[in-house]
């Protein structure tokens, strides 16, 4: 603030805003107590909206060839970045925890030999369960079980669209089908 670097300080400010009014609606609900609203668990997933609503914003900037809001929002989503705790799960031991979770069920007898045919639920809990316990942590949970359906639907010899649907379940929708026509 001292430096009055305002290209900094909006996107933290905004951080800042959305946390302290998602911490009040928590607490007056009671389903927080004031202290877990100052820990990474709960502002991380913060951030990731934060940064998912910048990226959303990206794609309208580059429709409409606005290159200066563009380059504000991709800054904006750097220094963002920049706050988000370290010990975040990647993509591949997602990967890995659910060919490992696809595996167990398989070997207890649980489950079909295909994992499409298991349902997406089940090997998304066998999955939580297996990450149960790791020293890293998941914040983003919808890019959690998109990861993991997308990899079942990469070890799936379905020749059906449900693997598809159940990737298409956790993907980010472009627009609600309810609203578009009446702003047309």
């Amino acid at each position: 603030m001292r430096e009055r670097d305002t290209k900094t300080l909006n996107p933290l400010k905004s951080l800042l805003n959305l946390h302290q009014t998602t911490a009040k609606e928590q607490q007056l609900k009671k389903k927080i107590a004031t202290l877990a609203t100052e820990q990474d668990s709960f502002l991380a997933p913060l951030i990731h909206q934060e940064i998912a609503r910048r990226k959303d914003a990206l794609q309208g900037f580059r429709e409409h060839s606005r290159t200066d809001l563009l380059e504000k929002e991709e800054y904006e989503i750097v220094v963002l970045e920049k706050y988000l705790p370290a010990g975040e799960v990647s993509e591949d031991e997602i990967r890995a925890w659910t060919v490992a979770a696809f595996e167990i069920m398989r070997s207890e007898g649980r489950g079909a030999n295909d994992p499409g045919s298991m349902g997406i639920g089940r090997i998304i809990k066998e999955v939580e369960k297996l990450s149960v316990g790791k020293k890293r942590e998941i914040y983003d949970k919808t890019a959690f079980k998109r990861i993991i359906a997308e990899t079942v639907r990469e070890l799936s010899d379905r020749i059906d669209h449900v693997t598809e649907e159940n990737v298409r379940k956790f993907e980010k929708r472009e627009s609600d089908e309810l609203t578009h026509p009446r702003i047309q």
